[in-house]
């Protein structure tokens, strides 16, 4: 769900059954029902929501996962403008709930999640996200990973996040769905684990769940966006901000959060390069890459915010950071991604040669020496692409069903401190002073560490 692109799937009609908004939700309701929403048709096939949606929904079950099973929780038939109203048979307060509309032979049809079911208010009733295909998708990850890794399943909070609808119809057309959703659960449950690794290395007392929580009720409005059909861009920026406070609220700087950013997001693209379909891959690429470019970007301008360097520089800085964001949230394809990380790149370290670069603005290459540093920055990718062929060899050694998240994120957490050690260490033989040696190590590793595991 990173582009509010769902529109094209979902219906931008409001909800027949809902009561006058007063903007938030849950929303005061004079009906029984905890929850309402709708089925929407859109381009698919069964489970994944789609064409004939409509016209198969018989039912809605209401269905949250306890002990690693699946429970029913409430039931309602499906009206003839393909609405629901239920009514809880017990609370779910805090829960993620799973909406699945059934056919008359209990097959899914479609389902959407509601992220954390919020009870806090009797009387009210929560709006929920119109179901399609890249809700349909988001659900059946999120079960995948709850029923297959139990209390380390991914949070419904990041599956949103991170599965938009591009990668969705990918799933959807995928000649091998099941392994797919199956290869998504996992990606999302070892980002988790590499994301918890950098955290608690920075010793912030942040978790998936926490972050995820604070999250719930930007999720909440975006879901009732969703529904009227309403403008998107400024929910689901306040789901993103939602996100970021809850990390910079846990004391992390935008530097310790662009390195978990891409940590998770490196283990997100290298499992699904081994175990997803190349199309669902590629288009979880583009979106692992938008997220880390905001994240990186942020970090770029944290760094030169706090830093002596001229005010060119700063403007420069500000600028690449700037050009980063809008590229990365423009690409299409990976080819457009890739050329986005490409042109970062270039901005900070040079293409061939520092000159114009940022590197250059900040520092005084003369009194460095060039050709060393060019070197340096040559060893940091060599560094970097060792930590790749770590984690590929990992993964090949994988048979289970599930993943070894432990191991595959200790990898990545420990192989990029060592890169950032060794970037460091090299430069300082070349700067004269030491906290210019780490700054300029930060500029390599920027450039070269961030994007890692794009596939072939």
């Amino acid at each position: 769900m990173l582009r509010p692109t769902l529109t094209m799937l979902a219906t931008t009609a409001l909800l027949a059954a809902c009561n006058p908004d007063d903007g938030t939700n849950p929303q005061p309701s004079d009906s029984d029902a905890d929850i309402e929403g709708r089925v929407s048709d859109s381009d698919s096939t069964a489970r994944v929501g789609g064409s004939g949606s409509i016209e198969a929904a018989s039912t809605v079950q209401a269905v949250v996962v306890r002990d690693g099973e699946a429970v029913v929780i409430g039931e309602a038939d499906v009206d003839a403008n393909a609405e629901y109203a239920i009514e809880l048979d017990e609370s779910a307060e805090g829960e993620t709930v799973m909406l699945r509309a059934m056919d008359d032979a209990d097959a899914t049809v479609a389902s959407t999640l509601i992220t954390r079911m919020d009870e806090s208010d009797d009387g009210d009733v929560y709006i929920a996200a119109p179901m399609s295909t890249e809700t349909s998708v988001e659900a059946e990850v999120w079960l995948s990973s709850q029923l297959r890794y139990g209390d380390d399943g991914a949070d419904a909070a990041e599956v949103r996040v991170r599965v938009d609808v591009d990668a969705s119809v990918a799933v959807r057309d995928s000649s091998d769905m099941d392994s797919d959703i199956d290869a998504l659960a996992d990606a999302m449950v070892a980002s988790a684990a590499a994301e918890a690794k950098v955290w608690a290395d920075a010793g912030a007392t942040l978790d998936d769940r926490t972050r995820a929580d604070a999250t719930a009720q930007a999720m909440a409005q975006y879901d009732l966006a969703l529904a009227e059909g309403g403008e998107l861009t400024d929910s689901w920026a306040d789901v993103r901000a939602a996100r970021t406070q809850a990390a910079i609220d846990a004391g992390l700087t935008a530097r310790e959060r662009a390195d978990a950013s891409s940590a998770s997001n490196l283990l997100v693209r290298a499992v699904l390069d081994a175990r997803a379909t190349a199309d669902v891959s590629d288009r979880m690429t583009v979106a692992s890459g938008m997220l880390e470019a905001h994240a990186t970007s942020d970090a770029l301008v944290e760094l030169y915010a706090s830093s002596q360097a001229s005010s060119e520089a700063r403007t420069m800085a500000d600028d690449a950071a700037a050009q980063l964001r809008a590229d990365a949230d423009a690409a299409s394809d990976l080819d457009a991604m890739a050329g986005a990380w490409a042109d970062y790149e270039a901005s900070l370290v040079g293409d061939g040669s520092f000159e114009g670069s940022l590197m250059d603005s900040t520092f005084d290459l003369s009194a460095v020496g060039e050709v060393a540093l060019a070197e340096a920055v040559d060893g940091s990718a060599e560094a970097l692409a060792a930590l790749e062929a770590n984690i590929a060899t990992a993964l090949s050694l994988e048979t289970d069903d599930t993943l070894d998240v432990d191991t595959l994120s200790n990898i990545v957490v420990s192989d990029w401190a060592d890169s950032r050690s060794s970037v460091t260490t090299s430069l300082e033989l070349l700067f004269s002073d030491n906290a210019d040696a780490a700054f300029a190590a930060e500029l390599v590793l920027d450039a070269n560490g961030r994007f890692a595991v794009v596939p072939d």
